[in-house]
């Protein structure tokens, strides 16, 4: 076997030790041993040790990106792979600090990207990456800024991301973005791109929400979803609480039956406590192993005023047929604390 095919083969296997690799010793070693036996540093076995890394210690991550960043080597010998695997680990990094909700390190990691790379060789994919992590992080004023900026030098951004900002989008932005869509030459439904209209319409009025749902009903050619009608009694909730019990009653009209999701979304804006024990008693039936059912009602209880909240709280936590969650333990002392002064 040709020195090269040896090469290639220990690569290959280092490769996959070190991306699914849990313990930081374990890489760094596997990387150390690779590149001491064949002294070099291959960029794509150091992406590896990034993809690795990230599973066990985010600073030894950063520490390998910076490697790969300041291969002045690789950069000479071919620019267009460095610039490829630069892009690929940053942006690995990004993701894993906007899964962390670190919004400092998501900014950071970008500014170190694009003060090595000019920006018009980054990918329409890192910039549409970049983007979803700032929304993840609740940077929207500054995703929505790089998104139009984006649009301007023609950047190819991706329907994921434009999707996941439509919810700030100008009604008449969001309704284009859709209709282009639509008019595009594939004519594939991209059913996430209604549900931001939606979502997008929601924000405006509950007049604006209706219409939007007649549209996503005409255009999508398929059922609304559960989805769909949760985002329309949120609406309602918000600008038109006298239309809520119509929603419902229209949903299920339509055969979309009532879930867990709706039933909290009916509980947090119950007007009495009367009705919100009577909204949980009928989702109890049909989800009585939902925690977040129990965490919306403890909730709903913990924020009333009336003298019954702390009986009804402990009756709640005595039926409950699972482990309570430290959610619903904190919720329910808050419940029962005038109790126990």
């Amino acid at each position: 076997m040709s020195q090269r095919n040896q090469y290639n083969l220990a690569k290959q296997a280092v490769i996959k030790k070190l991306k699914h690799a849990r313990d930081l010793n374990i890489i760094k070693s596997n990387f150390t041993d690779f590149s001491k036996k064949y002294r070099e540093q291959d960029l794509e076995i150091m992406v590896a040790a990034v993809e690795g890394s990230l599973n066990c210690d985010v600073g030894y991550a950063a520490l390998m990106c910076e490697k790969i960043r300041s291969d002045h080597k690789s950069k000479k010998s071919n620019r267009q792979q460095w610039e490829n695997i630069t892009q690929r680990s940053h942006t690995l990094l990004i993701g894993k600090h906007s899964q962390l909700g670190n919004p400092k390190g998501v900014v950071n990691t970008w500014k170190i990207l694009t003060a090595s790379i000019p920006e018009r060789h980054l990918s329409s994919l890192t910039f549409s990456f970049y983007i979803s992590a700032l929304v993840m992080t609740n940077q929207v004023a500054a995703a929505l800024q790089l998104y139009h900026h984006g649009k301007k030098k023609s950047w190819k951004i991706t329907d994921s991301s434009t999707n996941i900002l439509l919810p700030q989008f100008t009604l008449a932005e969001a309704y284009d973005h859709v209709n282009s869509m639509l008019s595009s030459n594939s004519r594939r439904k991209d059913k996430a791109a209604f549900t931001g209209l939606l979502r997008c319409a929601a924000a405006k009025s509950f007049e604006e929400t209706e219409k939007a749902m007649v549209f996503v009903k005409e255009n999508l050619k398929e059922e609304l979803t559960g989805t769909h009608w949760n985002i329309l009694l949120e609406s309602a909730q918000r600008f038109s609480p006298e239309s809520v019990s119509a929603v419902q009653d229209l949903r299920l009209e339509h055969g979309v039956p009532l879930t867990t999701s709706t039933f909290i979304l009916l509980l947090k804006h119950a007007p009495n406590l009367s009705d919100a024990k009577t909204i949980f008693n009928k989702a109890f039936k049909q989800s009585s192993r939902s925690t977040h059912l129990f965490e919306a009602y403890l909730e709903y209880l913990s924020l009333s005023t009336d003298s019954s909240r702390g009986e009804l709280a402990h009756q709640l936590m005595s039926s409950c047929p699972f482990e309570p969650t430290s959610q619903m333990t904190c919720l329910y002392r808050l419940c029962v604390y005038d109790t126990l002064k």
